[in-house]
């Protein structure tokens, strides 16, 4: 059993199982550790405890071996505000990938994530957390309100969920519309990026199949961990579009709308 230290979280599954009352077979528990890499993940935030932000972020490109591409730098606005918005095709490296490639022109960022991914204590300097499967407490929300309205760059996935496949097309599911109030309240442009990449087969097929049958529960959540080992020396390309002036999604449409014709103008990169 890993030992938790001050300084950082490791992932240790007995434990939570053990304060969830669940006693499953050792079989069960072994092969649970082994999908979600427990051993190698704690293995690396040991390694890189004295690194943080950026510095631990280029550790996990480094680690993984990936190639990342940008295009579309010459339309980054300078000295404003703005919200980024991307889909969310893998649900982990695609947040980092994410933030790191906007802090090269945007160093002063908080990136809006669930709280699986603000485990990382070495992140939280970035990252701000939100729970996806339950209320959020006064605090989380604070903080958010607070990023919004300080000099930062914020960064979101409005999915919240990772993307499913979908009559064989990856797409994110419904985009919440609470960055485009965001952006009309605090007088942000939303800046659209596209990032082309994808989970495995197996990930989606679990996906579908879950939702065949019925179950409610995002059982391929479990996978995770795994899909993110399986990216190891790809390319994970994103593609940056023209600004969106908050002033005008206040005319035409209502915001749930605006939400999705943004979404549209993200998956329209990978067209041009």
């Amino acid at each position: 059993m890993y030992k938790k230290e001050k300084n950082f979280n490791l992932i240790n599954l007995d434990e939570v199982l053990k304060k969830r009352n669940l006693n499953l077979p050792k079989f069960i528990i072994n092969f649970l550790k082994k999908i979600f890499y427990q051993k190698e993940i704690n293995d690396f935030i040991i390694k890189n405890q004295d690194k943080h932000n950026f510095d631990f972020i280029d550790e996990i490109i480094k680690y993984f071996n990936l190639k990342i591409e940008v295009k579309g730098q010459e339309n980054l606005p300078k000295n404003e505000k703005l919200i980024f918005v991307a889909n969310h095709p893998l649900g982990g490296l695609d947040g980092i990938i994410f933030a790191r490639t906007v802090s090269k022109f945007f160093p002063n960022l908080k990136i809006i994530v669930n709280d699986l991914l603000f485990f990382f204590k070495n992140l939280q300097n970035i990252f701000l957390g939100v729970n996806l499967y339950g209320s959020n407490s006064k605090v989380h929300i604070s903080k958010i309100e607070s990023a919004f309205k300080s000099d930062k760059q914020i960064l979101i996935f409005p999915a919240g969920l990772v993307s499913r496949r979908k009559n064989s097309i990856i797409q994110d599911l419904k985009w919440k519309h609470t960055f485009v109030k965001k952006a009309i309240q605090h007088k942000r442009n939303i800046v659209p990026v596209f990032i082309k990449a994808q989970n495995s087969n197996i990930f989606y097929n679990i996906a579908r199949f879950r939702e065949k049958i019925g179950i409610k529960f995002n059982v391929e959540l479990i996978l995770l961990p795994s899909e993110v080992f399986k990216q190891k020396d790809k390319k994970i390309s994103l593609k940056i579009g023209k600004k969106i002036f908050y002033k005008d999604l206040e005319k035409n449409f209502s915001q749930k709308i605006w939400a999705e014709k943004i979404k549209n103008k993200v998956y329209n990169l990978n067209k041009k």
